[in-house]
């Protein structure tokens, strides 16, 4: 019994220097730039578990072990840690958390910090495609964006890529603020099948090709419906915010850039020569008739080689053409680009120029592009400012009729009679109804020559 007395004064002495041994501390928080109360800010000792926050007025009042440190935290704002000392009363003034540049995103109506908005959009900057040898805006893209989707409808230098945003297609573009205008208006853009229906996926065009790629800062997907709803119905299938190069403040910067390639397809398919095609399709028509024939009373043992002096069927010239390898071609691509930025700080400037040459592996085909860029920025007081953007593009684009269709030149190619010669005796291009290729459109060289 007497054990048990001891043990008990000995708790509740220890538990009287506990409560003797914590401090009341209260304070109030104000916001650093102008001295507003916030409320609802966490404060917590450090180590521990135990805290409160600030009342409507930023007051708060806690009971916490001298020289505790006591942690101040609010959203916006930077943390602050306070050690209390020998202090009962402490006021606190926290700072405005100051974003980086680099975590600043653009969206519809302004802008905002990326971690909260990352499934609403995708972002690039320039460091992530500088110096990439891409002939379009959206080819840089690719396979970097999650939820976007970019595929090729046609090889043809110059055609358009296909931007799907969560499953639709056909997005806003927005250029430095303003819409543009980025549906085809191409009258190639929809191609044919067999019945004479339209499927799409022909030689689309686009504007945004005019666009030179190292000429833009940063690309901005806007998916989410709120993100986007600024635009309005326009915006239905998503936004690509796009935003050029600024002049930067200092000494003036010129930039030199030129690539020269070569381009070529990296694999071709093997064809039969004329006798190999001859010989096919003399095995062939022979089992072909002897079912309906099988004694051989009007049709003989098997084919009639007179058929190949017939101009009908197969007329035998002595050639052997390789269409595919007529109406591809090695094709060299090139670039120049040259640019300056500079200025102090009332006023900057950013300026470039671009020429674009690419011939394509199909004859007669190619894209030329020469486009120039001025972007003007002066700051006339703390509260005004004026910029001008201004930017000039010409192209050419050489396309040749349905070529990426089922009548087009690669297919043509692809079934064309070997027996045929791509020239006649006169020089001309031969004439595809004197083959036996009726089922083509034309001799695919002289469809290459067949431009809009």
């Amino acid at each position: 019994m007497k054990i048990f007395t001891l043990l008990l004064a000995l708790c509740c002495f220890a538990s009287v220097v506990a409560q003797e041994n914590r401090v009341t501390i209260s304070g109030k928080v104000t916001d650093a730039s102008d001295g507003s109360a916030l409320p609802g800010v966490s404060i917590v000792e450090k180590g521990t578990t135990s805290g409160g926050s600030s009342d409507l007025n930023g007051a708060f009042s806690l009971s916490v072990r001298p020289g505790a440190t006591l942690v101040f935290s609010f959203v916006g704002y930077k943390p602050a840690e306070i050690v209390v000392g020998s202090q009962t009363q402490i006021d606190v003034a926290l700072l405005q958390d100051v974003v980086q540049l680099g975590d600043i995103v653009v969206v519809g109506y302004g802008t905002q910090e990326k971690k909260d908005v990352t499934g609403a959009l995708a972002s690039l900057n320039n460091r992530e495609f500088k110096d990439q040898p891409t002939t379009n805006v959206a080819a840089n893209l690719q396979g970097k964006m999650a939820g976007v989707n970019i595929t090729s409808t046609s090889g043809t230098p110059g055609a358009a890529l296909n931007v799907s945003i969560r499953g639709a297609t056909n997005p806003l573009y927005v250029v430095d603020g303003i819409p543009m205008i980025s549906e085809s208006n191409s009258s190639l853009s929809t191609s044919y099948d067999l019945d004479g229906n339209s499927v799409g996926s022909g030689q689309a065009v686009s504007s945004i090709s005019d666009i030179n790629p190292n000429d833009i800062e940063s690309v901005e997907v806007l998916k989410d419906a709120s993100a986007a709803a600024i635009y309005g119905s326009r915006a239905a299938n998503g936004v690509v915010l796009i935003t050029t190069k600024r002049g930067k403040s200092g000494k003036t910067q010129f930039n030199f850039n030129h690539y020269s390639g070569l381009q070529q397809p990296t694999r071709k398919i093997k064809f039969m020569n004329s006798q190999q095609m001859i010989d096919l399709v003399e095995e062939a028509r022979a089992n072909d008739l002897a079912r309906y024939n099988a004694d051989n009373s009007v049709f003989g043992a098997g084919f009639d080689p007179s058929v190949l002096t017939d101009p009908l069927h197969y007329s035998n010239t002595g050639v052997s053409t390789n269409w595919v390898d007529e109406v591809l071609r090695v094709a060299p691509i090139s670039n120049y680009e040259v640019s300056a930025n500079g200025g102090n700080e009332k006023t900057k400037f950013y300026t470039g120029g671009t020429y674009f040459d690419q011939s394509g592996i199909v004859i007669n085909s190619a894209y030329r592009r020469l486009s120039a860029r001025l972007n003007l920025d002066h700051q006339v007081n703390d509260k005004f400012s004026i910029g001008v953007n201004f930017s000039v593009a010409h192209s050419r684009n050489r396309r040749s009729f349905n070529d990426n269709t089922y009548t087009g030149i690669i297919t043509n190619a692809l079934g064309a009679d070997p027996l045929m010669p791509p020239y006649d005796a006169d020089g001309n291009y031969s004439d595809y109804t004197l083959y036996h290729t009726s089922w083509l459109s034309d001799n695919p060289m002289k469809s290459a020559q067949s431009r809009a």
